[in-house]
């Protein structure tokens, strides 16, 4: 299998401790090099949008793994070229290859693991200083996001999720400088409830400038639409199994995706019923439950039109939601979870606090 590696480099060149001849076996390109130079491939894109420059290189490979190596590699660790073409051809739907690594210090290496079964889809873990990629997946997505680049390696972990397309090499692949924290480091990490693995540990999004925070955002609402997980506030017709007549005009829409909780419903029915005001509708949507859900909810039906089912054969919690609130016809949507009930007084607070959110936003424009 063809392996290619590429970096990024600053005005000066690669830095001293770069094993360039630890890599004289394959293809290297490096973003921010000035002109080919000693068998290394210039990429030309801007040395500052990461999603460019794996692009470039990726389209420059064809074929194979594309290895990112940080600017600061101090060595690759021994048997990570074996570990990561074992795992490769051994995992041939896999998109995305990490591993451990080791922190160098003055006296030793020290191993740091990244944990095999990270399913983790924020921002926040640690995948390891190094990784490679399946040139061709990432040639037949089209790519990442070169517009919201801030937030590229983020975009790469998004669109590599899947199942078991992400996998742990068994190994470390990477040698790297032991981070050097201060006290203003320090003093913000302090501050945080989860400690965690990510730049600034588990919170680290709180410091982020607007525009890193903005394409992160972009990047992840991406991913939500990509999954069919977007929720989505256009209305639209859609025929309810509904016990009949239209009735007055509604003002809550209630929503509810449920999935095999017969026991349950007819008491979240029970609490919207309970609210202390009328004008509701219930849109209940099952998820192709198995059990009698679906007749629960219609015995509830016969007997209150407000009550409304969609018949719904993808256990997709999204997907449901986005077909309730297509469906409504309320002026305001709120959702309750099948197991939960609704506090009695919770749709008269809802309304007085969309209220007072419309006369806020009048007084803005004035």
């Amino acid at each position: 299998m063809k392996l290619s590696g590429w970096t990024q480099v600053g005005e000066t060149g690669f830095a001293p401790n770069f094993p360039l001849k630890q890599l004289s076996n394959f293809t290297l390109f490096a973003a921010g090099l000035p002109h080919d130079t000693n068998g290394v491939t210039r990429l030309s894109s801007d040395v500052n949008n990461f999603a460019a420059c794996l692009n470039e290189a990726a389209r420059h490979a064809q074929t194979g793994l594309l290895l990112f190596l940080p600017p600061d590699l101090q060595s690759l660790a021994d048997g990570w070229q074996q570990n990561l073409l074992n795992t490769a051809d051994a995992n041939p739907n896999a998109r995305f290859f990490y591993g451990n690594y080791f922190w160098r210090n003055d006296t030793s290496n020290e191993l740091q693991t990244v944990r095999h079964d990270l399913g983790d889809i924020t921002e926040r873990e640690d995948w390891g200083p190094a990784w490679a990629v399946r040139v061709e997946w990432l040639l037949s997505i089209g790519g990442l996001d070169e517009q919201h680049y801030k937030a590229a390696f983020y975009d790469l972990l998004l669109k590599s999720w899947g199942d078991k397309t992400r996998v742990h090499i068994d190994g470390a692949l990477a040698v790297v400088p032991a981070p050097q924290t201060d006290a203003a480091d320090l003093a913000k990490k302090s501050k945080l409830f989860y400690p965690g693995r990510g730049a600034l540990g588990g919170f680290s999004y709180l410091f982020m400038d607007k525009e890193t925070e903005h394409h992160t955002e972009q990047v992840f609402y991406n991913f939500l639409k990509r999954e069919h997980a977007w929720l989505e506030g256009e209305r639209s017709a859609f025929p309810l199994a509904s016990a009949g007549g239209q009735g007055a005009a509604v003002r809550i829409s209630v929503v509810t995706p449920v999935y095999n909780r017969a026991k349950f419903i007819g008491k979240a029915i029970e609490s919207v019923q309970a609210a202390d005001i009328s004008d509701w509708e219930y849109i209940i949507v099952d998820n192709g439950s198995t059990d009698n859900t679906r007749q629960v909810v219609r015995e509830y039906m016969a007997n209150d039109p407000r009550i409304k089912l969609i018949e719904n054969d993808r256990n997709i919690i999204s997907v449901s939601l986005n077909l309730g609130v297509r469906a409504a016809q309320g002026k305001y949507i709120a959702q309750l979870d099948s197991q939960h009930s609704a506090p009695r007084r919770r749709w008269r607070v809802t309304l007085l606090a969309q209220k007072c959110d419309t006369r806020i936003r009048r007084l803005r424009r004035r």
